[in-house]
């Protein structure tokens, strides 16, 4: 082998250990010192551009703290979702409270209708010298108001 040939086959292993090198700090040696000073046709200053990518964004340390940061921002996006979850559970749980007063009401209604009936024929001008009348509503609406007084009971 002549010594060109040589020379050859020394930068072509040096130019695949420099694209190869992973440690940061040779990596970022041969990039900003050494490669400045290698010719703008060398291939050992494409290795060493190539080096500088793969050292800053394929290094270890970068796949564990973007891992972890993806991680971390799943993490967040998760505890925000449950939030926004608990938050519709008591919309739902108010929602459901309020028709259930709802159907309470109109369940009542009926005896609302006939309690107004009695109030009206006790204190109004209709049947005021009718005392049969108004002993029956005076009934009824003690009767009503008996019913709705036990609904209301709390039960123990």
């Amino acid at each position: 082998m002549s010594e060109k040939e040589n020379e050859e086959r020394l930068e072509k292993i040096e130019e695949q250990l420099i694209e190869q090198e992973h440690r940061l700090f040779p990596v970022l040696n041969n990039f900003f010192i050494k490669r400045p000073k290698w010719p703008k046709n060398d291939p050992r200053r494409t290795s060493s551009a190539k080096a500088l990518i793969w050292a800053l964004f394929f290094s270890p340390g970068t796949v564990a703290v973007a891992g972890t940061t993806v991680a971390l921002v799943t993490v967040g996006v998760f505890i925000w979702q449950n939030s926004l979850i608990k938050e519709q559970n008591k919309f739902f749980q108010e929602q459901i409270k309020q028709q259930q007063i709802q159907i309470r009401s109109q369940e009542n209604l009926p005896d609302q209708v006939e309690r107004n009936k009695a109030i009206q024929i006790i204190y109004g001008d209709e049947f005021k010298d009718n005392s049969r009348v108004k002993s029956k509503a005076v009934k009824t609406f003690v009767l009503l108001e008996r019913e709705r007084l036990a609904k209301e009971e709390p039960k123990y």
